[in-house]
């Protein structure tokens, strides 16, 4: 599926950007294969910097809010790196810092279906 990403924050500042998506199931996981269509997104800057890889490792959580919260009362200070929506479906954030590797993405669902 192809998404579009208005009014999305990457480093702090809005973005408008493109990318298509592709799951794999595998049980008791998915695999999210992801390709940047337009605009300055995560994934372009990855594939500039890195080349082919792990981007992230996403985790679905009931309150993105609480869980940011939670991290920083703990000490942890992660950087938020892209802060998104998927209209009448979900919240998503990519944070920085947490883990040596890939970027960790929490996922809200905000709505039904299939996030």
């Amino acid at each position: 599926m192809d998404l579009r990403f208005t009014g999305a924050r990457f480093h702090g500042q809005e973005v408008s950007c493109s990318a298509r998506y592709g799951f794999i199931s595998t049980g008791a996981s998915e695999i999210e294969l992801i390709q940047p269509l337009t605009g300055r997104s995560p994934y372009a800057e990855f594939l500039e910097s890195n080349g082919e890889g792990v981007h992230h490792l996403a985790y679905a959580v009931e309150s993105i809010d609480r869980h940011l919260a939670a991290l920083r009362e703990a000490g942890e200070d992660p950087s938020v790196v892209f802060d998104g929506a998927i209209a009448d479906r979900a919240r998503f954030v990519y944070l920085d810092g947490l883990a040596h590797g890939p970027v960790v993405e929490l996922i809200e669902r905000t709505g039904q279906g299939k996030i």
